[in-house]
């Protein structure tokens, strides 16, 4: 079980001395994923060619978060026993979906919605239509920067481990907020 002083992990900060705002970005993001009461992970098409991208699909999964499998990105999911609650829509149908004031999940409404594996010009109108038109807060955890999330990573295309590193981060610190109980969330934010 993780404590309050695993959510500081000064190997990541040794990773990227230069970029100081990854390091709160990775201590945020997992909090807001907590404190939704409905969040969902969309994933794209880069799934196919990246099996690390899945694994961290297949984590968030496994940490009880619904799994939206936009296209193709279904197949490698199925394989490794996620079951995504859609897997034939595109991106722009899934985002006409969330925009819909009666779509629900789980029977609530989603809160939240996080995604992984897209193409940065398809995604980033995806999210300008969400960010404009609905409530429902956006966290792009692709390497690329999008404007139009809630919350991003910088553009880190030219460090594929860094990247790595920053969403194996993002799952380990979200596991500890989901085990440590005592851990107040009221209070870090």
């Amino acid at each position: 079980m993780g404590t309050s002083q695993d959510l500081f992990n000064t190997e990541l900060f040794k990773l990227c001395p230069f970029i100081p705002e990854l390091k709160l970005w990775v201590f945020w993001a997992p909090i807001f994923i907590k404190k939704a009461s409905n969040p969902v992970l969309i994933t794209g098409g880069t799934l196919l060619k990246d099996p690390k991208l899945v694994e961290i699909a297949v984590k968030f999964y496994e940490k009880g978060i619904p799994v939206i499998a936009a296209g193709g990105s279904s197949k490698p999911l199925i394989e490794r026993g996620v079951k995504p609650l859609f897997k034939t829509f595109t991106l722009h149908q899934i985002t006409q979906f969330l925009l819909d004031e009666d779509f629900k999940i789980n029977g609530k409404k989603v809160d939240l919605a996080v995604f992984l594996g897209f193409l940065p010009y398809y995604l980033s109108r995806m999210l300008s239509a969400l960010k404009h038109f609905s409530e429902i807060k956006t966290i792009a955890i692709d390497e690329f920067y999008h404007p139009h999330a809630s919350f991003s990573f910088t553009n880190l295309t030219k460090d594929r481990e860094l990247y790595y590193s920053m969403l194996e981060e993002l799952i380990t610190k979200y596991n500890i907020f989901l085990q440590n109980k005592k851990l107040k969330l009221s209070t870090v934010c």
